[in-house]
């Protein structure tokens, strides 16, 4: 187990964003919903990615874990979580 710290900047409207801290590193998290699901940009790791939902850990990992991406597991894993932490948060503001 590890401590990791989502920071909110935009939750109301999309673009969402927000700020994933975990494992020393600081992730910028861009998302939202496009024609094939949902946009993920994270802007200062120069990636991007379609992600059918972002409620489904293993789906975004497997996403978030192709070779030619810089993460590593342990910040895939945290940004898959924190992406499933806050589509809960989404999901109860729509309703």
């Amino acid at each position: 187990m590890h401590t990791a710290k989502i920071d909110v900047e935009e939750l109301l409207h999309e673009p969402y964003e927000v700020t994933v801290y975990a494992f020393k590193d600081t992730f910028k998290l861009i998302f939202g919903q496009c024609h094939d699901g949902f946009f993920l940009c994270i802007p200062n790791k120069k990636m991007s990615c379609i992600l059918e939902s972002l409620d489904d850990i293993e789906e975004i990992s497997y996403e978030l874990l192709h070779p030619y991406e810089p993460l590593c597991f342990e910040d895939v894993i945290a940004i898959s979580f924190a992406l499933n932490e806050l589509c809960k948060i989404i999901k109860v503001r729509r309703t």
